[in-house]
């Protein structure tokens, strides 16, 4: 059926796609489209991927990327645009994974953390309780460390000089 009417031309004894047919095409296009739509929009992974993981699902379809600019350069324009739709999807598949790290929903909680506290259940700060507390801290205090030094010509050198006095000349 010569790939839904597509131009085949023989070469040996492979088949090369010259060109395919433009319902091959839309279809491929709208695939990648729904692809990256949902790599970037869509719910992530129920389970967090590992760093690792997703370094090298990325580091493939980096690599797809420069195969397929290889291909392009030396002229296999076809090969070089299955390769770089592969490597699309490819990123696409490394955002996916990655999402489940970094977005509100699909699991980014760690099993270890706890469920987030409903606001419902906490009626929010005792500002009384507050204001007890604050009372405590405003009282006069003496200043810490031994009352001896208080009294010792260097520290009233320095309270001398600290109020405006002349301190040591």
């Amino acid at each position: 059926m010569a790939i839904l009417t597509g131009d085949l031309q023989p070469v040996g004894d492979w088949l090369l796609v010259a060109s395919l047919p433009l319902l091959v095409k839309l279809i491929l296009a709208v695939g990648l489209i729904v692809s990256i739509g949902l790599a970037f929009f869509g719910r992530g992974p129920s389970r967090p991927a590992s760093r690792r993981l997703v370094a090298a699902v990325a580091g493939g379809g980096m690599i797809g990327y420069l195969v397929g600019l290889h291909a392009a350069i030396n002229g296999r324009h076809a090969f070089a645009a299955a390769v770089i739709a592969v490597a699309v999807e490819t990123m696409c598949l490394a955002v996916w994974l990655a999402k489940a790290r970094s977005d509100g929903d699909g699991g980014s909680r760690r099993p270890d953390e706890p469920e987030p506290a409903d606001p419902g259940d906490d009626p929010g700060p005792d500002w009384d309780d507050f204001d007890r507390q604050r009372a405590l801290w405003s009282r006069e205090r003496e200043p810490a460390g031994p009352k001896a030094y208080r009294s010792t010509p260097n520290a009233q050198r320095l309270r001398g000089t600290a109020r405006g006095g002349a301190g040591r000349r």
